[in-house]
């Protein structure tokens, strides 16, 4: 899917969207995909998911908060 593409599915601008993708590049959450140009080159997810552990330090409620949730997924 293109930023251009996604873009439209949710009511944002290519530019935001393409911004969006980049940064989510960075991280390894997307890549590309082959193809295209500028805002018409398609993207893909690069991991199926994630998930969290919780921490053994004491009152690390976020990261505790987290692994419960991941785990419902």
């Amino acid at each position: 899917m293109t930023a251009t593409e996604a873009a439209q599915m949710v009511g944002e601008s290519p530019t935001n969207y393409a911004f969006h993708l980049c940064t989510l590049a960075k991280y390894g959450f997307v890549e590309e995909a082959g193809g295209g140009t500028g805002r018409s080159r398609p993207w893909r997810r690069a991991h199926i998911g994630f998930s969290f552990e919780a921490s053994d330090s004491p009152g690390d409620t976020e990261s505790t908060i987290a692994a419960a949730a991941s785990a419902r997924c």
